[in-house]
C-alpha cells in the first residue's frame, strides 16, 4: 500500500509565539518550484511525475506519495521537512533552494509541445486573465505541434496528461492501424491530440467523466444531441461540448470539474465504445 502524505502540515500554532499562518504543502511545493525556476513541464521531465499531478499537488486537489514528495524535495534542493512545514523546518530554507539541473533555452526549444501545455496550464489556473487571445493562439500552436508527433510520443503524452486509459489506444494498436487503415489511424491520433489539449484548457480529459454528468452539462449549455434521445457515447457528446467549454474557459468562466459529486469519475467503458 502506498503511503500518502497529508497536504496540511500539523503544526501546533497555539504554541507559536507570533501566531503566523504556516503555509501548507501545496503552497510550499509551488513556492519551491518557482524558486527553483522550473516549469511544471520541466519538473515532469526530471521526475517522471505527470504535469497534471504536479498541478494537483500544488492546488491541494491531490496528495503526493512519499516517493514523489522525496523526488520533488531532491529536485528543488530542499527537504521533505520544509515542504511539510514541520516545526523544525525553517521558512528561510527558500533562500537556499537552487535548481538541481538549471533548465536551458536549448532544452526548452526542443520540446515545444510540453512548453505550450505548461503555458496553457498556467493560463487556466489564472482563469485566462489577460491571456484570452494568447490562449486561443497557444491552442492553435499546440494543435499544430501535436500533429507532427509520432504515435510513440502521443501515447507518452497521453500517460503524462493522465488521459482515461481504457479508451486510450495502446501503442501497438496504433502502429497496426497505420498499416491496415491509415486514415483511421490518423483519426485516432487526432482524437488523442484533442483530448490532450482538453487537459490544458479545461483541466480534464472529458472521457474520464461519467456520461450522465456530461449529458446534464450538455442540457445546461443547450447542446443538442444529433441522435435525439439519450446520449450514448462519449465520442459523440465530447466534441459537441468542447467548443462551448473552451469559450467559457477563455473568458474566465471555466467549468469546475474538480467536484467529484457533480462530475463523478467514469467507472466503465460504454458498451458502444
Amino acid at each position: 500500500m502506498t503511503t500518502v502524505l497529508k497536504t496540511t502540515a500539523r503544526v501546533d500554532l497555539e504554541n507559536t509565539s507570533d501566531q503566523q499562518q504556516v503555509p501548507g504543502l501545496p503552497e510550499r511545493l509551488k513556492t519551491a518550484r518557482e524558486a527553483s525556476r522550473y516549469s511544471r513541464a520541466q519538473v515532469a521531465q526530471q521526475t517522471s511525475i505527470p504535469p497534471k499531478s504536479i498541478e494537483k499537488f500544488e492546488s491541494g486537489d491531490q496528495e503526493p506519495s512519499v516517493s514523489r514528495l522525496l523526488s520533488l524535495a531532491t529536485l528543488y534542493g530542499t527537504t521533505v521537512e520544509y515542504l511539510l512545514g514541520t516545526a523544525n523546518a525553517s521558512a528561510s530554507s527558500l533562500s537556499t533552494i537552487q535548481p538541481t539541473q538549471p533548465p536551458s533555452q536549448t532544452e526548452n526549444s526542443d520540446d515545444p509541445v510540453r512548453i505550450l501545455l505548461d503555458e496553457l496550464d498556467e493560463y487556466r489556473l489564472a482563469e485566462f486573465k489577460d491571456a484570452t487571445r494568447r490562449g486561443v493562439v497557444a491552442v492553435a500552436e499546440l494543435r499544430t505541434a501535436l500533429g507532427s508527433l509520432e504515435p510513440e510520443d502521443l501515447i507518452t503524452l497521453a500517460r503524462e496528461r493522465e488521459l482515461y486509459s481504457p479508451t486510450t489506444p495502446a501503442l501497438q494498436q496504433l502502429r497496426n492501424l497505420f498499416v491496415s487503415h491509415f486514415e483511421n489511424a490518423q483519426t485516432a491520433c487526432n482524437k488523442l491530440e484533442e483530448r490532450i489539449i482538453d487537459t490544458s484548457v479545461i483541466g480534464i480529459d472529458l472521457h474520464s467523466v461519467s456520461l450522465e454528468s456530461l449529458a446534464s452539462l450538455a442540457e445546461r449549455l443547450e447542446v443538442k444531441n444529433p441522435d435525439w434521445g439519450r446520449w450514448k457515447k462519449h465520442d459523440v457528446i465530447v466534441p459537441l461540448l468542447r467548443p462551448q467549454l473552451y469559450t467559457l474557459a477563455f473568458t474566465g468562466h471555466g467549468e469546475e470539474f474538480d467536484s467529484v459529486e457533480k462530475y463523478p469519475y467514469r467507472e466503465e467503458i460504454d458498451a458502444e465504445e
